[in-house]
């Protein structure tokens, strides 16, 4: 069985010129694209384990040269099963989920989320959508993120 973290998007400016990569996992391993600007420089394939070598040695350089990177959201994905897949995030034990939370909670079991999956989402302070179908995506998309920003401008004008 094999493991591997990875960032699924990454960016910064080397030489004036504006790099991008972006990665979408799929059972058979990662698809990689490389943009400069908005011409596609290079794309490929790789697994999990291996783009995470990748990229923090590529890190590693662009920060020796005083290079700034921005990150995207840290992903893992196994093998377990034959396939690669991706491992929910752990949730954060001191994590107290508010009334906001339980909102969005109740929205997401609504809107026909497994009981499961709204609860490791709303719950636990994680809210990746890594646990998702991409139909359960697109509800989540139009059920929790408009009551996110709902909560967050509450809590902007107290």
């Amino acid at each position: 069985m094999a493991k591997g973290t990875y960032y699924k998007s990454m960016s910064w400016t080397e030489d004036g010129k504006e790099f991008s990569m972006m990665t979408q996992l799929y059972q058979v391993g990662l698809y990689m694209v490389i943009n400069e600007g908005s011409r596609m420089l290079q794309q490929g394939s790789t697994t999990p384990p291996a783009l995470g070598r990748q990229q923090k040695k590529h890190i590693k350089q662009l920060e020796a040269k005083g290079i700034e990177v921005s990150l995207g959201s840290e992903s893992t994905a196994t093998d377990e099963s034959g396939f690669w897949v991706a491992v929910p995030p752990k949730p954060d034990p001191k994590y107290k989920p508010d009334a906001n939370d339980k909102l969005i909670y109740k929205a997401l079991l609504k809107a026909g989320i497994p009981k499961d999956k709204a609860e490791g989402f709303a719950l636990t302070g994680t809210q990746s959508v890594s646990i998702f179908t991409e139909d359960e995506i697109e509800i989540v998309k139009t059920v929790a993120v408009p009551l996110f920003e709902k909560f967050k401008r509450m809590k902007e004008a107290v």
